[in-house]
């Protein structure tokens, strides 16, 4: 990919990003618990060079909610971070866990039960390590649950990707296949009261 249409391809990604409504979600739970549900995105983005192995870790109870990936892996990588409210209560997020490194290229990687990702860090090329940064969450000392199975994204080509979080959703997982040519996917559930 030449710079100036790597570049016009940031920016593309960046004013979708960018432009989303800081509110993604309100929902009311459902069961004799019923709470109201906010995910609240960040107004912050955070770009790195894909493969500068530079660690994206989301602020204090903050969670990963959107990526995009523009060009190959000296390419840009956008990330959106976002909070959540049970109850017009902010819920805690813990510190972050990492998981071992995997090869890109064929990478699949799903956060625990009742575990969100965080972060995420990337080094070389398709062949370098890729980790994920988890945590779990919580709101009045109670663990907050996930949905499972969660909604699983379509396959994009990583080199034009955009991944958006839903309405109540925060990311879990993401999968990739080959080089920024093969396809990314990711991986969502929707927070349900604690």
């Amino acid at each position: 990919m030449r710079a100036s249409s790597a570049a016009a391809g940031l920016t593309a990604v960046a004013a979708v990003l960018l432009a989303l409504p800081p509110v993604s979600a309100t929902a009311a739970s459902a069961g004799p618990r019923a709470a109201q549900i906010e995910v609240v995105r960040s107004s912050n983005a955070y770009v790195v060079v894909e493969s500068s192995g530079h660690p994206v870790v989301c602020p204090s109870n903050e969670v990963l909610l959107d990526r995009a990936h523009v060009g190959d892996e000296n390419g840009w990588t956008i990330y959106r971070c976002g909070s959540v409210f049970i109850g017009g209560t902010r819920v805690q997020v813990s510190a972050p866990k990492w998981s071992a490194p995997q090869m890109e290229s064929d990478s699949v990687f799903t956060a625990g039960a009742g575990e969100v990702l965080v972060g995420r860090s990337h080094e070389e090329d398709e062949q370098g390590p890729t980790r994920y940064a988890t945590a779990t969450m919580t709101v009045s000392g109670r663990p907050v649950q996930l949905a499972s199975p969660g909604r699983r994204t379509e396959w994009q080509p990583e080199s034009v990707s955009n991944f958006l979080a839903m309405p109540g959703e925060v990311m879990v997982g993401r999968q990739h296949e080959g080089d920024e040519n093969g396809g990314t996917r990711h991986l969502y559930a929707k927070v349900l009261a604690g």
